[in-house]
């Protein structure tokens, strides 16, 4: 009987840990739609600290300047 109680156990924790593991996905999953769904609407994450589009220029303008020197 012992070594059925301790599978037991043992599945017990292994399913607790998938369940832990599905949670932890299913709200990678939602994070996920919901970036695809603010891209869908042309609404965007802002990726760099610019004022304006002058200063990105500006900033895209040197580093070509680098690497073609």
């Amino acid at each position: 009987m012992s070594k059925l109680t301790t599978e037991e156990s043992n599945l017990r924790n292994e399913i607790s840990n998938l369940t832990s593991q599905i949670s932890s996905l299913k709200k990678e999953l939602d994070d996920t739609e919901d970036k695809l769904n603010m891209q869908s609407y042309g609404l965007y994450k802002p990726r760099y600290d610019f004022a304006n589009s002058l200063g990105y220029k500006a900033r895209l303008d040197e580093v070509r300047q680098t690497q073609k020197e």
